[in-house]
């Protein structure tokens, strides 16, 4: 793929930053959209230096690709979401340049702690912590989406907390947005929402036994996607006969996710065991208030810094399958508090969660580590 230049109407001068979206990034994944958008929309130049290859195809392809920024004027390089091998190339192709890494997930956190997909012992596990630990001292900048994501990953890897910025995920209101009229008026049942790739911090087996647990109310659920934890899923519901889940056992696109979430009374947040689950706020919730719609999820450190119970979300203390049942009977039961809360939740995402917001708080972090020239500069403005 040809690498890319995206910019404002506006000539670019000294004073715009300028930012090399650099590595293997997924060009539709919509935190890369929205840190691409909102960079734009916050004065900021945007070059793509892109690869589709893997392993040492994508090091030539870089290679080859980064001879096209020699003569551009580069502020900072950014390297996304699981783009932990691509900071070692950037450092190497780019040694003077400022890295900022949105990495929002550990490798070894997520694979090897949470997933349990390798012992922690293993020769993998061993590869997944030193390639987390090395690009996170190699970035001069690394984005976490919560204090309480900062807290563990810099005491588990030995990292200054300085290094961390906090940049919740947020979502991207060009792909999600509230489309009215969109649920039914003549639905006779209450259509709860669910979303996500069935790893364990979701906990979706709560979700699906709080659901057996509803069989006999007008209250339905659909979940769409699918991942390691499918078939176990797949199984208990056609073991249990939970015929108020419409299991649909594939993802779906963007476009189509919007209307699902806008076609649903009520979206889930995740409900996992793992101590993961109570560091992060997942794309899902932000995708669920972004849509103006009521979210529900289960209480941690991590949602707290963000949100309040039956004020701008809804909560269970716990991810046990009857308070999750109750939880929902009582949302549905209460239309004029569903409406309140998700009239609160969409004023959050608008004024502080949309693109042009989380950029601002990325942009306003990437400044200081500018030479002197351009902040003197700006300062006399």
């Amino acid at each position: 793929m040809k690498s890319e230049v995206r910019q404002t109407d506006r000539q670019t001068d000294r004073q715009q930053i300028s930012v090399l979206h650099f590595g293997g990034h997924v060009l539709n994944y919509s935190r890369n959209k929205l840190l691409v958008s909102g960079l734009i929309s916050n004065d900021c130049l945007v070059y793509e230096c892109h690869t589709n290859k893997s392993g040492f195809r994508a090091f030539f392809d870089l290679f080859k690709k980064r001879r096209e920024f020699f003569d551009k004027k580069i502020d900072f390089i950014l390297v996304s979401f699981l783009g932990q091998k691509f900071i070692f190339l950037a450092k190497i192709f780019f040694p003077r340049i400022p890295i900022v890494f949105d990495v929002l997930s550990s490798l070894y956190d997520s694979n090897i702690i949470d997933r349990r997909s390798h012992s922690e012992k293993s020769l993998r596990s061993f590869y997944f912590f030193y390639l987390d630990k090395l690009s996170f001292l190699l970035s001069d900048l690394v984005l976490l989406d919560t204090d309480q994501q900062i807290k563990y990953l810099s005491v588990l890897f030995g990292i200054k907390k300085t290094k961390f910025v906090k940049s919740y995920v947020g979502s991207n209101e060009k792909i999600f947005f509230p489309i009215k009229n969109q649920v039914g008026e003549d639905k006779n049942y209450f259509l709860v929402h669910f979303h996500g790739s069935f790893v364990p911090l979701q906990g979706i087996i709560h979700i699906v036994k709080a659901f057996e647990l509803l069989k006999s109310l007008p209250i339905k659920l659909n979940l769409i996607g699918k991942g390691p934890g499918f078939e176990q899923i797949k199984n208990y519901i056609v073991m249990h006969n939970i015929s108020n889940i419409n299991l649909f056992g594939h993802g779906v696109s963007y476009e189509e996710l919007n209307k699902y979430i806008n076609s649903s009374d009520l979206c889930l947040g995740i409900f996992g065991d793992s101590t993961r689950t109570h560091r992060v706020i997942p794309n899902k919730v932000f995708e669920g208030i972004a849509c103006c719609k009521p979210v529900l999820t289960l209480k941690t450190e991590a949602i707290k810094e963000l949100f309040s119970d039956n004020k701008n979300i809804f909560l269970t203390e716990t991810n046990k399958p009857e308070e999750i049942a109750r939880k929902i009977i009582f949302i549905k039961d209460n239309l004029t508090l569903r409406n309140e809360v998700s009239r609160n939740g969409y004023f959050l995402f608008l004024e502080n969660l949309n693109s042009l917001h989380i950029t601002k708080k990325i942009k306003d972090a990437m400044i200081p580590l500018l030479n002197y020239e351009y902040n003197n500069y700006n300062s006399q403005k």
